[in-house]
């Protein structure tokens, strides 16, 4: 989606065309950059017909925080995040872009073998679950939706909020209905640290949890500092969401 979102705003309002493939590729020893592995990768590529871009910008587009946009447009982080996704995967990523013509961004993700089902099956009963209050945030609808599922299969009661301001004042209206907090890092308004120094001035035993991407803004020591909890990495992985989860309560509550 972030890619999607990038052509359509290189396009601007006189629009254009916005090309989305899925394919089978085959790679040879170095053939895709010398630290990836050979063999089969699905590729998917969006293309545009926007402005394209500079070989200095192409240099630096996947670098946190560098962004073409103007103020308050973007976070610079989409496509850093990107990269540090594909890559967790053992994927590669590549940008082709010419001024003026348009840019393609090929993402390549090894094939993998499907587990058996009942592998499956058996990972879900053994995880973690339990009944608290959990107040979760993030501003991408889709992660939101999607990890408030995921906690409420796993018997948690999940609030929602699609960003810092919203959380805080649902927080402040009655701070001792929540057991834990979940919160994106990277939000346009409010960031992940500073909604929690924020929410913690208000109840500073409240456990809070931080999702990161692949970004050096956000040290330990600085966690640490504010009272994070833990942390969790995008994209976010059931299982280890769910021991996070579990971790953090449980010692609260060992705490107590």
């Amino acid at each position: 989606m972030n890619l999607a979102s990038n052509a359509v705003y290189s396009m601007g309002d006189d629009g254009g065309n916005l090309t989305i493939g899925l394919s089978n590729v085959t790679f040879k020893e170095g053939e895709l950059t010398p630290e990836d592995n050979p063999g089969r990768y699905v590729e998917l590529s969006v293309s545009d017909t926007g402005a394209g871009m500079s070989d200095e910008v192409k240099a630096r587009v996947f670098e946190p925080f560098f962004t073409t946009k103007g103020q308050g447009e973007g976070t610079g982080m989409g496509l850093a995040v990107a990269f540090g996704i594909i890559k967790s995967h053992g994927g590669a990523i590549t940008v082709e872009s010419k001024e003026g013509k348009g840019s393609t961004f090929s993402l390549f993700f090894p094939v993998c073998i499907e587990p058996e089902v009942e592998e499956v099956r058996n990972v879900t009963r053994s995880l973690s679950r339990g009944k608290e209050r959990i107040l979760l945030v993030d501003d991408e609808p889709l992660v939101l939706d999607m990890v408030a599922k995921i906690l409420r299969s796993l018997g948690y009661i999940v609030v929602t909020a699609p960003g810092g301001p919203e959380a805080f004042e649902i927080f402040q209206k009655d701070p001792g209905n929540f057991d834990l907090i979940i919160t994106d890092h990277v939000m346009p308004e409010v960031t992940g640290i500073r909604l929690a120094e924020k929410l913690l001035k208000v109840r500073k035993d409240i456990p809070v949890i931080l999702f990161t991407g692949y970004s050096d803004a956000v040290t330990p020591n600085k966690a640490k500092q504010v009272g994070i909890s833990s942390f969790v990495m995008k994209p976010v992985v059931k299982s280890e969401l769910a021991q996070a989860v579990r971790r953090v309560l449980d010692k609260k509550r060992s705490a107590e």
